[in-house]
């Protein structure tokens, strides 16, 4: 689009159709900042409104009201300054989050203020003097560029021969962050991120080979763990998680289109099924405040217990907005307050056994960041193998 406006820009002398094609540009640019989140797939046909309202105010503000407004002085300051604030804001926001000052008002539009000063001091003492003709002839320009890259690969070979320099931090710090990899040795092998696998392609854990247990764990990353944990404490299990894909049934996801058919197979497998007679469901709950998600779960139980199936509900595990590891690595300590559980969970499940997994690892309210040594969660939602195992040794009932 760019390349467009560059060869030919348009010309139009009515200011009634400048002013209104400016204007709808600016709508468009206004409409993407303020509705698209994260569940927006990006780039893709989404682009296209940001790009249009780009190039519709580039093309028509000239002498309209939209022209005007962007040509005030704030707005024409941070143009000045917008290269180098696309260079620093993002690494602040990075520091800023692993730091945890991000969840206050105050860490927010401090990240802000010191992305614009740090991107003032850029523009005027790189960009400015960098821009003055005969200042940086060919070969010296050439010189310097070869320095920069030159140190730059070299600290980097260097970086990466000291496997990032781990002895920077603490032993434990070390051990706090590499516990990202407390995750069930199983995941890799059995956890299905896409298609509609059979019920007899899953994987069976914890019995001989040709034997069939009698336990199925069903939902989606946050049973995996559990899974396995089960297993360890001498439950035969098939695994049945599906990455981003909850046991709710007419689910309907964008980024997994196929988790309703999924679904929809899994559980007519399971119902006929004469050796499965009990069913664990495991999901994100805390994320889940969608009617359609909790109708669809409610379904789903109502459908295994239909099928004569014993449903148990692994509840809610902690969520704190924060990646647990990155917390302790940093030195933390202090107990972490989780998000409330959804009150939907207690009408859905209300028939049947949940194993309560908040009330297990937060009897208190405030949860303990670590258990047995290692972190409560592997990132910021999902339960580590350790905590995993606390949780099938004190859960494991067999009806």
């Amino acid at each position: 689009m760019g390349s467009v406006l560059a060869i030919r820009m348009p010309k139009c002398s009515s200011l009634i159709v400048r002013n209104s094609l400016a204007g709808l540009g600016l709508i468009f640019l206004l409409a993407a900042i303020f509705f698209y989140d994260e569940g927006t797939e990006f780039p893709g046909l989404a682009a296209a409104l940001p790009v249009i309202g780009s190039a519709l105010i580039i093309a028509f503000a000239s002498d309209s009201h939209v022209g005007r407004l962007l040509s005030s002085r704030p707005l024409v300051f941070t143009g000045l300054l917008s290269y180098s604030l696309y260079l620093w804001h993002w690494p602040l926001i990075v520091f800023f989050h692993d730091w945890s000052l991000l969840e206050t008002a105050i860490g927010r539009v401090g990240v802000v203020v010191l992305s614009f000063g740090m991107a003032w001091v850029s523009w005027k003492f790189i960009e400015t003097p960098f821009r003055v003709s005969g200042r940086w002839p060919r070969q010296r320009l050439v010189r310097f560029a070869a320095l920069g890259s030159g140190g730059l690969a070299a600290i980097a070979v260097c970086l990466y021969l000291a496997d990032g320099w781990p002895s920077r931090f603490s032993a434990q710090d070390v051990a706090f962050d590499t516990a990202r990899g407390d995750i069930s040795p199983e995941r890799q092998r059995c956890h299905i991120n896409g298609g509609t696998p059979d019920l007899k392609s899953l994987c069976r854990l914890g019995v001989p080979d040709g034997g069939e247990p009698d336990t199925l764990v069903w939902g989606d990353s946050h049973g995996v763990e559990l899974a396995a944990a089960l297993t360890e404490a001498g439950l035969p299990i098939i695994q049945a998680t599906y990455s981003n894909c909850q046991p709710s049934l007419g689910l309907e996801k964008e980024d997994r289109p196929l988790c309703d058919e999924h679904n929809e197979k899994l559980i007519e497998q399971i119902v006929q099924s004469t050796s499965i007679k009990t069913v664990v469901l495991s999901a994100y709950f805390i994320a889940n405040d969608r009617p359609t998600f909790w109708n669809g779960f409610a379904k789903s139980i109502a459908r295994l217990k239909s099928g004569g199936k014993t449903v148990i509900v692994l509840g809610p595990v902690p969520n704190f907005g924060k990646n647990v590891p990155s917390y302790l690595a940093f030195g933390n300590r202090a107990p972490l307050v989780p998000k409330s559980v959804p009150t939907a969970l207690a009408v859905s499940t209300a028939d049947v056994k949940v194993i309560e997994v908040m009330g297990m690892l937060c009897p208190d309210g405030p949860c303990p960041p670590i258990v047995s040594g290692m972190p409560l969660l592997f990132d910021h939602s999902h339960l580590s193998m350790t905590a995993a195992r606390s949780i099938a040794k004190r859960g494991h009932h067999r009806d």
